[in-house]
């Protein structure tokens, strides 16, 4: 896959993660790191029903900025459960 595919594929999983959080607030899992709280929003690059990884998400100002991927056990052990996550991605 070249670089302008891989791109198109990444910016569809970002905008329906996003859709997801609209739908659903507990679709983003919070995680706390280097003292600020971020989110957690999966992206689906294969199978729109599960997960590959968890982008990473911070808020600024006034909006938000993704600063890496973390692979989903990566992400369970990070994870800071306010409330029952989303099971259709967050699991164990």
């Amino acid at each position: 896959m070249d670089n302008y595919a891989l791109g198109n594929v990444l910016d569809g999983a970002i905008g329906k993660a996003r859709e997801r959080v609209r739908r659903s607030y507990k679709t983003a899992i919070p995680q706390y790191y280097r003292g600020k709280v971020q989110l957690l929003l999966p992206l689906c690059l294969s199978d729109p029903r599960r997960a590959d990884l968890a982008l990473v998400v911070e808020r600024h100002s006034t909006f938000y900025r993704a600063s890496t991927c973390l692979t989903l056990d990566m992400a369970y052990n990070n994870a800071r459960q306010l409330a029952r996550p989303d099971r259709d991605w967050f699991q164990p």
